[in-house]
């Protein structure tokens, strides 16, 4: 499949530039993160340690196991979520990257219960939905954090099949079966709910058919679609001097 990393260090590559290219798009703030699975190793997967996605580096990039153990040992801070990461590829085999963002688009969704609707030609690969998840209750963790391996359960069960879920208060999580698809669909979901709000606050929005939806997936999701974006993506890393 066209942008799956075959090597551990091709995946370091990639997710360095999937974080740079997520938070120069705008869809991840200095708290978010983004990570691969191990593509030598589908029981473990790649994320940076605890830092700001515009400053991660190669280096920076860790191997965790699907309980959150970092296999490096670097004794370097983790992201304090991370066990959501480790429960979405536990429960979804096809999945090999996930990013949780904040991006205030869909916030509202999640505030509101209102639900989300591929509306846009671009936004295709939500047609079935996103589902939203509110059971943030654990006895040892506050707040609307996803901390713990079981609230990582329930959201992985909440997400089902879908390629995102809504976190009430606290932003999603994005799926993909690459990182380039994963980033072109975090961007297609921001796209989508910005034009919903806008179109919804003058009527109902009307929704993609199920058999447009399909079709254009075949497009959007295709190899010419996926590799267009995201060469372009970072060849505006490059001009932008945003390259490590």
């Amino acid at each position: 499949m066209w942008g799956r990393a075959e090597t551990l260090s091709e995946a370091r590559q990639q997710l360095v530039l999937a974080n740079r290219i997520l938070v120069r798009l705008g869809l991840l703030d200095s708290m978010g993160h983004v990570s691969v699975r191990d593509p030598e190793d589908p029981s473990a997967y790649l994320l940076s340690w605890s830092k700001a996605p515009r400053w991660v580096r190669e280096d920076d990039v860790l191997v965790f196991d699907l309980d959150g153990r970092d296999r490096t040992g670097s004794g370097k801070p983790p992201y304090m979520e991370r066990a959501l990461h480790g429960e979405v590829y536990r429960a979804r085999p096809d999945v090999h990257a996930v990013v949780h963002t904040h991006m205030p688009s869909v916030l509202p969704f999640g505030l509101t219960g209102r639900p989300v609707k591929a509306v846009v030609h671009s936004a295709a690969m939500f047609w079935e939905g996103v589902p939203l998840y509110d059971d943030y209750f654990d006895p040892e963790h506050e707040g609307v954090y996803i901390i713990s391996q079981e609230q990582a359960r329930r959201m992985a069960a909440c997400l089902g099949s879908r390629r995102a879920v809504l976190l009430r208060g606290h932003g999603c999580v994005v799926v993909g079966s690459t990182l380039p698809e994963l980033v072109v669909s975090t961007y297609s979901l921001d796209q989508n709910c910005r034009v919903q709000w806008l179109a919804e606050a003058v009527a109902p929005a009307k929704p993609l058919r199920e058999e447009e939806a399909r079709a254009m997936l075949r497009v959007r999701l295709g190899e010419i679609g996926i590799r267009r974006a995201w060469e372009n993506w970072v060849q505006e890393l490059q001009e932008a001097g945003w390259l490590p």
